[in-house]
């Protein structure tokens, strides 16, 4: 029995001219009674369509897809659905649109699967994009299997549009009474819908709130102190956080910042053996900036490097290949591990909080957020402390996504929250309500200077 899955394996690339070693995802069928595999060429479809994806991402991407394959090829062995007749007669040439739909009202209608409202899109887009990828290559043809397009312009700051416009393609899914149409999950479950109303994601503390966090974290978590203030002054994801060495970080006290050289170091550091998604880095950079928010940085940085100078269970045979962060047998700590104690400090952080912010506590316990909230904090403070504008004062997504190692501007501003744009928008309306009070104030002495200067005119 032949199954489509995802593999990750490390490869050399010699399209430049120094090759190198990267971890690269790829479609493969395999015969899951011997579990002999062979390459798919649909692995085509990540290195065209996910090119500047990280693995993780493209990983993803690639399993939807090939769940989406495994899904029609159980119905073929089934051979009970109408629409099986030309995927039995033409394979992956007789896909139509119909079968994305039975597909995707699949998994928004499996109460088991639990899928929410924004899985089942992330995974409606994705499949949207296979069927304009097959399109393209000339695999589907034919009205019922086309996704359509249209050219989006964007508006510039003057309201005018942009010359230039970007391709959205269209979904067949939404028009009611359609066969195609797709019942997705509500977005705000309820108990009666049968679904489980998840937690929210946190996107952001109250700056009184971050602050008594960075306090607890440094006096009753130091033993991930360091990691936490990487992220929450850094920007750093979990995976970024332990591939680092200690080669890898500068200190520059004077101006209480560090820099840091964010490589995957997940093979030396932790073997082939035990790769995760938590401990994967997304994308490699020199000088990620770290600042110091609190004037406490230092201070944390000097105390985690003179423990782990001391730590006599840590053991490394190169001198350049000294984790930065290691477990409590010296070895290398990994993301599960990081995040695991995150969680656990967490709960900690909440039930201290209890006694005395009982309402702040409360909505913690009523968000889901682990390690990520680094980078959701680094991002926001940085928009409401004015880091981030540009010289008209406003938040500039170019120097946001640069302070945050983006590759694309719009994953910058996805993780600003409308909170922290309003209080920037409110911060720059204060300069401006001081500047006029200011102007009101000059007016007198400028209207006797203006009648001073007529006279000496005269």
């Amino acid at each position: 029995m032949i199954r489509y899955k995802t593999r990750t394996d490390v490869i050399k690339d010699f399209s430049k001219y120094n090759t190198f070693e990267k971890k690269e995802v790829f479609i493969v069928r395999e015969d899951i009674n011997t579990g002999v595999w062979i390459p798919s060429q649909l692995s085509e479809f990540l290195r065209v369509y996910c090119s500047n994806d990280a693995p993780s991402t493209k990983d993803l991407k690639g399993r939807t897809i090939c769940n989406f394959i495994n899904f029609w090829l159980d119905k073929v062995d089934e051979d009970e659905d109408p629409d099986v007749k030309i995927l039995k007669e033409k394979g992956l040439y007789g896909l139509k649109l119909v079968h994305a739909a039975k597909y995707l009202n699949y998994i928004s209608g499996s109460i088991e699967n639990q899928n929410s409202y924004a899985t089942v899109k992330k995974k409606e887009s994705i499949i949207i994009d296979f069927y304009y990828y097959l399109q393209n290559k000339g695999v589907t043809k034919g009205k019922d299997a086309k996704i359509e397009t249209k050219i989006s312009r964007r508006k510039l700051a003057n309201g005018k549009e942009s010359k230039k416009g970007d391709l959205i393609k269209i979904s067949p899914f939404n028009e009611k009474g359609s066969n195609l149409y797709v019942m997705f999950p509500p977005k705000n479950p309820t108990a009666e819908s049968g679904y489980k109303r998840r937690k929210p994601k946190l996107p952001d503390m109250k700056v009184k709130i971050f602050s008594l966090f960075l306090e607890y974290v440094q006096e009753e978590a130091s033993h991930i102190a360091f990691q936490v203030y990487l992220q929450c002054m850094g920007g750093l994801r979990c995976g970024e956080v332990v591939n680092l060495t200690v080669e890898d970080i500068t200190i520059e006290r004077e101006k209480k910042r560090i820099f840091l050289n964010i490589q995957d170091r997940q093979v030396e550091l932790f073997g082939k053996k035990n790769k995760s998604l938590n401990s994967e880095v997304k994308f490699e950079r020199e000088n990620q900036v770290v600042f110091d928010f609190n004037n406490k940085l230092m201070d944390v940085a000097d105390k985690h490097l003179q423990t782990l100078a001391k730590n006599t269970k840590v053991k490394c045979t190169e001198k350049n290949n000294r984790p930065l962060f290691v477990n409590e047998y010296g070895k290398p700590m990994t993301g599960d591990v990081y995040r695991k104690l995150f969680n656990e400090m967490r709960d900690k952080f909440i039930d201290w909080l209890e006694d005395f912010k009982p309402s702040a506590a409360k909505e913690l316990k009523q968000h889901e957020w682990s390690t990520h909230i680094g980078r959701h904090l680094f991002t926001n403070y940085i928009i409401k402390m004015g880091i981030a504008d540009n010289s008209l004062g406003e938040p500039d997504a170019k120097i946001l996504a640069a302070l945050r190692g983006d590759t694309n501007i719009n994953s910058a501003m996805a993780y600003i929250s409308k909170k922290a744009i309003l209080e920037a928008v409110d911060r720059n309306i204060q300069k401006l309500s001081k500047l006029a009070v200011n102007f009101d104030e000059l007016l007198p002495q400028m209207s006797a200077f203006k009648n001073l200067s007529e006279e000496e005119t005269d």
